[in-house]
């Protein structure tokens, strides 16, 4: 998720294996790498023989551009998802502690803080004596340089996550309630706005009059920066996450269907596409015409681009943005913003995305792509909490409830299900629990694209936070198992593996996976779709939290327990798919009894073979119990494995059920 950064022929970039890589440029070889002790998320900042870059285990490091050796670390409150901007001898960042930093470069010595209110994702810009950066709080500073003194600050509608851009005295950012507004630099005064029909979570790059944004809506736009008339807009199918980069009449973004697009400048004509493994989150770095760009396949791709002397470095303006300095000759561009200018004739158009849902055939169970299955198919909405009805409770969970609520949206009335935490009379919430639920929330959200998740329709965290999620109408699968045929059964296991698969593919693992996380979902004359919920104890894969609160023992795997089985990730989900499946085709888990007995067998027993406890095939003994080897080496290797090893015993299957 880390922009990669190029500078004399080395690529930096970070990733969700908490290191921080150095790569040749040429050849993609490994010069070096530097462990933190989280998600490297952050884009690197290189300068004079110098790496700054933040990581989620709270620090921002210094690094010797040429060995990885630390020079300096500075501790913060709360992750750090900002990039760092470097102006003169300081550099700039914000943190999830709702605080911006100016720490001297050559020391790390704090400066001073700025304080907000709300966490810092948008790295700042610094130009003209001025800091500017967005916050959660739903608004952009602009912050004296050398004095940390707030100057003015605009407010948007929900929180500003992505980098500002400034160009001509105007700051271009973006906000989560759809709209790309221009600020007056001096004044923080409006001078217009640009609405698109969902979340913009890239950066603008403003060039020769234009500001190209994309959006959650699945499109990129190119938006006239003196009128702010709409010039073209490029449809990608799938949500856009990453800030685009121009160069020579080329705008590089990618985009959630594992796509990195070349799109006309001029003319939003798509020139090509090249296909990856996984989403693209990141914005590609152009160097001598050579695209380079990181995917949630966990792959560093270098791309040719056919332009020799094609480079990036000039693609967002060049104030000390991220890069923009003009002593940066190489320097890449990262940014996460949001952009906007003067008032938009564009049409609104609610603010709606379908997600694609899934039609089964009651006789066969193959699935087929169909988007107009569900009657209810889930469609985002803006909410706040005011629009919503809670009309009962549904279920309790960890620290959180969950209610069926009425909302009230501009398209009528719709039933959706309200996650809040749990509160008792006159209880302050900690600021911990707002940002795990707004994190459960946005991780939750760019998951649910497939049609085997449950779909967010809104979330906030005012007054309080929540989470509006697809009502599921149809139970869960503790309380469907027992009336399903045994290939209704093998499907639902399909599906769900499908799911879990996707998160996967885009570095996040579940880990609560239980039968009363995976919901129902009423089809007429189809089997019901099974979709997989509550992705609260999720986290990105191969982060080294071993926390446990909140999660199901019975259906736990043993590292989950015990370091001494290695570390939580998605072979972790595989045991816990092994125990849920267990239970789906034998009616009960692998281990029963107190807690305490249950952890001692996970950690010290095989379950008895499903065949001996129900009327299944023999062959389903095998896929189980490699799901639920106490030894993760002994597990598949991938959730792929486990749903191709169902798939196989499905096609093994005679019309008569029988194997």
């Amino acid at each position: 998720m880390s922009s990669p950064t190029v500078v004399d022929g080395t690529v930096y970039f970070g990733s969700n294996d908490s290191n921080l890589y150095a790569v040749d440029a040429e050849t993609g070889e490994q010069e070096w790498a530097f462990q933190t002790g989280a998600m490297v998320k952050t884009s690197p900042t290189v300068v004079g023989g110098v790496v700054y870059v933040g990581s989620n285990d709270s620090n921002l490091y210094a690094l010797d551009s040429e060995t990885g050796t630390q020079r300096w670390a500075l501790q913060t409150g709360a992750m750090v998802k900002s990039s760092p901007t470097m102006a003169g001898d300081t550099v700039y960042f914000g943190s999830s502690d709702s605080a911006v930093y100016a720490v001297d470069a050559t020391t790390g010595e704090r400066k001073y803080t700025f304080q907000t209110e709300g966490a810092i994702e948008s790295s700042p810009t610094v130009t003209d004596g001025t800091v500017y950066v967005g916050s959660d709080d739903a608004k952009l500073y602009a912050i004296d340089e050398e004095a940390g003194e707030q100057r003015w600050v605009f407010e948007a509608g929900l929180p500003v996550r992505g980098s500002p851009t400034v160009a001509d005295d105007t700051v271009f950012v973006g906000s989560r309630d759809h709209h790309l507004y221009a600020v007056d630099a001096e004044t923080g005064k409006q001078r217009g706005r640009f609405e698109t029909d969902w979340h913009i979570a890239g950066s603008p790059t403003v060039m020769d009059g234009t500001v190209y944004i994309s959006s959650i809506d699945s499109h990129l736009y190119a938006v006239d920066t003196d009128a702010g008339q709409q010039q073209w807009v490029l449809d990608t199918d799938f949500p856009v996450h990453s800030s685009p980069t121009v160069t020579d009449g080329m705008v590089y973004v990618g985009s959630n269907n594992s796509n990195l697009h070349a799109v006309d400048a001029d003319t939003g004509e798509q020139q090509w596409a090249f296909r990856t493994d996984g989403r693209i989150d990141n914005s590609p770095t152009v160097v001598d015409g050579t695209v380079y760009v990181g995917c949630c396949d966990g792959t560093l791709y270098a791309i040719e681009t056919g332009i020799a002397d094609e480079r990036s470095e000039g693609s967002r303006v060049m104030l000390g943005t991220l890069g923009h300095h003009d002593e940066w000759a190489d320097r890449a561009i990262p940014p996460s913003s949001e952009v906007a200018v003067g008032e938009s004739n564009t049409p609104n158009l609610g603010g709606e995305i379908i997600a694609s849902t899934t039609r089964q055939s009651p006789d066969s169970g193959v699935t087929d792509d169909v988007a107009d299955l569900l009657d209810d198919a889930v469609t985002r909405h803006s909410l706040s909490y005011a629009d919503i009805e809670k009309r009962g409770e549904l279920g309790r969970g960890g620290n959180a409830d969950v209610f069926r609520a009425t909302a009230t949206t501009d398209h009528g009335s719709v039933d959706i299900a309200l996650k809040q935490p749990r509160m008792g009379g006159g209880e302050t919430l900690h600021t911990g629990v707002v940002e795990r639920m707004m994190q459960e929330a946005e991780t939750w959200q760019q998951l649910d694209d497939h049609d085997h998740i449950v779909g967010v329709v809104d979330y906030g965290s005012q007054p309080l936070p929540w989470i509006g999620m697809e009502y599921m109408n149809a139970g869960h699968l503790g309380q469907r198992a027992e009336a399903m045929s045994f290939e209704q059964k093998l499907w639902t296991a399909i599906a769900t593996t499908e799911a879990v698969r996707h998160a996967h593919r885009r570095g996040v693992a579940h880990l609560d996976l239980k039968p009363e996380n995976i919901l129902f979902h009423s089809v007429e004359n189809r089997w019901d779709a099974p979709k997989v919920a509550d992705w609260g104890l999720s986290k990105h894969l191969l982060d080294h939290s071993k926390s446990v609160e909140g999660m199901s023992p019975q259906y736990a795997a043993p590292e989950q327990f015990d370091d001494e089985y290695g570390s939580t990730d998605d072979i972790t989900d595989i045991y816990q798919l092994g125990a849920v499946f267990y239970e789906l085709f034998t009616g009960r888990p692998p281990f029963e009894g107190q807690t305490f007995k249950v952890i001692n067998k996970i950690q010290t027993e095989t379950p008895a073979p499903p065949s001996r406890i129900a009327d299944v095939p023999p062959a389903l003994d095998e896929i189980l119990l490699t799901a639920l080897a106490t030894e993760k080496g002994d597990r598949y290797e991938s959730v792929l494995y486990l749903r191709d090893a169902f798939q196989q015993l499905r096609d093994d299957l005679d019309e008569s059920g029988q194997l």
